[in-house]
């Protein structure tokens, strides 16, 4: 295994519930919690996952709201992934 595979396998990203998301009202306030956990999910991994839920739960809006978050974050000058 390459060292930065290795590095990265072992670096513990934070936990999801942790993390403080930063959605415009219009976004947070339609997902439902199974999707707001979703969000956190990708959002404490750098927006790296794969959302598998099943057709019609909502899996575009989870990553509507996973690009929203960090968008906001660049808006405000913060390009750190994890806050």
């Amino acid at each position: 295994v390459p060292a930065r595979v290795a590095r990265a396998l072992a670096a513990a990203p934070p936990a999801a519930a942790a993390v403080a998301l930063r959605l415009p009202p219009f976004v947070g306030a339609r997902l439902l919690p199974f999707q707001l956990e979703a969000v956190r999910f990708a959002v404490a991994r750098g927006g790296r996952a794969i959302l598998g839920d099943d057709m019609g739960l909502g899996k575009t809006v989870q990553a509507a709201a996973v690009v929203a978050h960090f968008a906001w974050l660049h808006h405000e000058g913060r390009d750190d992934a994890s806050r």
